[in-house]
């Protein structure tokens, strides 16, 4: 049977080619800047690789001129961008990309330059390089500026910086920024306030993406920084976001001279049954299919992409969107099963596209199953919800709804307008999300106190988000003052209407008695009930309980496989726990392979106390290659972030001159600055150094009450060594503890030269001892 003759076009192939005319004939420059060899903090690893790479993704894109430097003081730092200002000028595309330290103060960020020491925040402006400066620098750009920042790295600077006045206040990350200038966008690796991964490989996870999406043929800046921003959270477990602020005009903007071609080809008339095979294998058409499947992100898309280039380069992506879409999908069945649709009732508005692209999961008011945030389809919703809205204007849901397709465009100050008619309107959902804007400075000025009154306001209506938030308001003393009784109540509100989260919230509090009887059974319980919900800080709560027997019978396996669920969503707690669980061999067996892994999963997302424990894995060789020097290394960031064991530790090093010369002045300095923070075998340590003069002069005083200090705060070695191993300590040292002793009402009389029974009865009843 022959087929009918017929002509069909069909999109046989894409090609990547430099298209003509003069739209892809304009000017484009960009400058690289990497600072990584910090001359007052630890060396940064990924900045040179980073720029590196940069740098060939925009020439492959077509860039007429990359700049780069590397390792700029403050000076040279100025003056490139200066230059660069001038290149810029009258470019059509303007990029500064910076991977190094950055920092915020009172709401302006900072680039570091690697020459600074930032001692006090009085030397922040004079030292550090303003994003203000930045700016100036690709202002004369004609149709886009855009700026860069892989800089939100854990600020080591922070901790050991003086600061002179209390409304000088320096954070950690970058702050959140609205451009003034035209055709402007700036790209943060982490949402402001929060801190990015340096990655386990050449190039952070942020840069790894850019410089494969900035550059795909025909895909708009816009949607390639969104690419980006799905990229990371994969690659992180969803713990660092990326963030673009600014705004953009109407017209497509694309940085790549690269387009897409589509070639068309004529299907002649088929002479037999065989249907034509219309499968495309090629790698060389992958980044075209996966960029429309990006477009639409539908599972399907993504399945469908696995099938025709389940060996390409996007294969990896494509098989972690799934994964997020399957357990999304099982998230809003949870929530769904929490929190029902309610029936619509005769008269109310029908469900509308607004409804199905956009609808909150918690939103008892809404007409359609809810939608994660993360999925929604953000261009179409806003279309959808505003025509919704003008042929049902009094429907205070689709306001609600339109506010969250705007925030994910980042049109904060728009979104909080239109959760404000929602509110108006009567819509509970909506005046959480206000008051969540106040609370959050995004779209609205901060102001806690005014996201407490509409956390009232919605709470006292029964709606258990607000319930929930209000809580949390009383619990850290945000807009109202701090009141355990008051947080309790407000959890307990939403807890007792299934809130996943104040579940978890609640069972803090009876665990801690904090306004609440202690309960640990209790608290163990509703940690189970929150962790049902797929709530991940209760898995780790629960890892706790497990862990340490607190409200159930101790189990290290389950503690294990609770801390594993939220380690695998990369909570650095988790990560932490379970690797000291692998560590130690409690549950497990010992792996101290598996203990090193997990404990730079944490530490690369900048748990001091997981870069700590890497520390001492490099200094043993346990489960890592033996190394000192990375000992060491690791041991000062640790003790940069204020880790009390690191200090410790770092003075060791500089005590026995392992990893660096030895210094006894140093680490004197070191041990007494862990005493400080409560670390009692630094106390122990500070007795000794006295006792024998190194570090500091001789002086068997302070010797006796470092010792005596470490027994009170509950060091078992400093007890053993008091008791046990005393004489060799010798008669000053033992009549300096005498007298410390009988200032504490701790001293019952020597027997045999040391100390007698009713001593020691003494010595462990000291305040704080439980030894």
């Amino acid at each position: 049977m022959k087929f009918a003759t017929r002509l069909t076009v069909a999109f046989a192939f894409l090609a990547l080619v430099a298209a003509p005319g003069s739209a892809l004939a304009d000017k484009r420059v960009a400058l690289l800047i990497g600072n990584a060899s910090y001359t007052a903090v630890s060396r940064l690893t990924n900045p040179p690789n980073d720029v590196a790479a940069m740098k060939a993704a925009l020439e492959t894109a077509g860039f007429d001129k990359v700049d780069t430097a590397l390792d700029l003081g403050r000076e040279a730092m100025v003056r490139t961008l200066r230059t660069f200002e001038d290149e810029s000028t009258d470019a059509d595309i303007a990029v500064v990309y910076y991977s190094g330290h950055g920092m915020e103060m009172n709401g302006e960020n900072f680039l570091v330059p690697v020459d600074a020491k930032l001692n006090s925040d009085r030397d922040v402006e004079d030292e550090a390089v303003s994003l203000d400066r930045v700016l100036r620098s690709i202002d004369g750009a004609k149709r886009l500026k855009l700026v860069i920042l892989d800089a939100c790295r854990n600020n080591p600077f922070i901790p050991k910086m003086a600061h002179t006045k209390a409304n000088r206040a320096v954070e950690r990350g970058l702050g959140r920024v609205d451009p003034q200038g035209a055709d402007t966008l700036i790209a943060f690796a982490a949402k402001a306030g929060t801190v990015a991964s340096d990655g386990d490989d050449q190039n952070s996870p942020f840069t790894a993406s850019l410089v494969k999406r900035l550059i795909e043929p025909g895909v708009d800046i816009r949607l390639a920084l969104g690419n980006v921003r799905d990229d990371v959270l994969a690659a992180t477990a969803r713990q660092q976001e990326p963030f673009a602020y600014g705004s953009l005009g109407g017209g497509t903007i694309i940085l790549s001279k690269q387009t897409v071609v589509i070639q068309q080809t004529i299907i002649q008339p088929q002479t037999n049954t065989t249907p034509p095979n219309t499968a495309v294998n090629s790698c060389t058409d992958a980044a075209a299919h996966w960029a429309e499947a990006q477009k639409f992100d539908r599972i399907e898309l993504y399945e469908r992409h696995l099938q025709l280039f389940g060996n390409c380069a996007f294969a990896d992506f494509a098989r972690l969107k799934i994964e997020d879409k399957k357990r999304e999908k099982e998230q809003q069945e949870k929530l769904a099963a929490v929190t029902p649709v309610q029936p619509l009732l005769s008269g109310t508005t029908p469900v509308t596209e607004c409804d199905r692209l956009a609808a909150e999961p918690g939103d008892a008011d809404r007409a359609a199953t809810g939608i994660n945030f993360d999925d929604i389809d953000a261009a179409a919703a806003v279309t959808a919800c505003q025509n919704a809205m003008a042929q049902y204007p009094s429907a205070g849901r689709l306001p609600m709804q339109l506010g969250r397709a705007l925030y994910k465009l980042q049109r904060y100050a728009e979104a909080a307008t239109a959760w404000q008619k929602g509110s108006d309107l009567g819509s509970l959902a909506s005046t959480n999300h206000v008051a969540m804007a106040y609370r959050d400075g995004e779209g609205l000025k901060k102001d806690g106190a005014e996201a407490v009154r509409l956390f009232q306001v919605c709470a006292d209506k029964g709606f258990t988000e607000c319930q929930n938030n209000l809580g949390y308001q009383y619990d850290i003393g945000d807009g109202v003052p701090k009141n355990d009784d008051l947080a309790f109540k407000y959890y307990k509100l939403a807890a007792d209407q299934g809130q996943g989260l104040a579940l978890n919230n609640v069972a803090v509090m009876y665990r801690d008695g904090r306004g609440v009887e202690k309960d640990q059974a209790k608290a163990a319980q509703l940690f189970l009930e929150s962790a049902k919900q797929n709530i991940t800080l209760a898995y780790r709560n629960l890892g706790f309980a497990y862990r340490d027997g607190e409200g159930v019978t101790p189990d290290q396996a389950e503690a294990n496989r609770r801390f594993k669920v939220c380690a695998d969503r990369g909570n650095s707690d988790c990560q932490l726990n379970l690797g000291y669980q692998y560590d130690i061999g409690a549950g497990t067996a010992v792996d101290k392979t598996e203990a090193a892994r997990l404990y730079k999963l944490a530490a690369d997302q900048g748990n001091a106390l997981a870069i700590n424990n890497l520390g001492t894995m490099y200094k043993d060789g346990l489960g890592v290659p033996k190394n000192p020097n990375e000992a060491f290394r690791l041991y000062k960031i640790s003790a940069d972030r204020g880790e009390a064991i690191a200090f410790y530790n770092l003075g060791l090093m500089y005590k026995d001159g392992i990893g660096t010369g030895r210094d006894d002045t140093e680490a004197m300095r070191l041990f007494r600055q862990g005493a400080d923070k409560g670390n009692t075998d630094a106390m122990y340590q500070v007795a000794y150094m006295y006792s024998e003069g190194r570090g500091a002069a001789r002086d068997f005083d302070e010797a006796a009450h470092a010792m005596v200090q470490a027994i009170a705060a509950g060091n078992a070695f400093s007890l053993k060594e008091m008791t046990t191993n005393f004489k060799p300590w010798g008669v000053p040292f033992r009549k300096a503890i005498q007298r410390e002793l009988q200032s504490r009402g701790a001293y019952r009389g020597p027997i045999n030269g040391v100390f007698g029974s009713d001593t020691l009865s003494a010595l462990r009843s000291l305040p704080g001892q439980s030894g």
